[in-house]
């Protein structure tokens, strides 16, 4: 994963649902033809995880300082999963099942 574009998420984002979903976009080129994830979340780099969980933190004590939430928690229960097995920024999407839309699945 690109760090310039994790940090261009984070400042375009108003929200910590726009910022999971340019992150999940990063990762799977064909975001808009999911419909749900059925099973798994990607894995990535311990250093990688903790180098977001602390962009989280920062965003969301900047944006949601007035609602009741603990700052980074969207990130541990939603986000990726770190895996020290996988090189810095290193991002395995492997256990990951999905669901397509159904306009996009092929006809058999």
């Amino acid at each position: 994963m690109s760090q310039e574009k994790i940090r261009g998420i984070f400042f375009l984002a108003t929200s910590q649902d726009e910022v999971l979903d340019g992150l999940y976009r990063l990762v799977f080129t064909e975001w808009d033809s999911i419909d749900y994830i059925v099973q798994g979340r990607p894995r990535m780099s311990k250093l990688g995880w903790r180098a977001i969980f602390d962009m989280f933190e920062r965003f969301d004590v900047e944006h949601h300082s007035q609602d009741a939430i603990v700052p980074g928690y969207f990130w541990i229960s939603l986000g990726f999963l770190a895996d020290e097995r996988l090189g810095d920024w290193e991002v395995d999407t492997s256990d990951v099942r999905f669901s397509l839309k159904a306009d996009t699945k092929k006809a058999p």
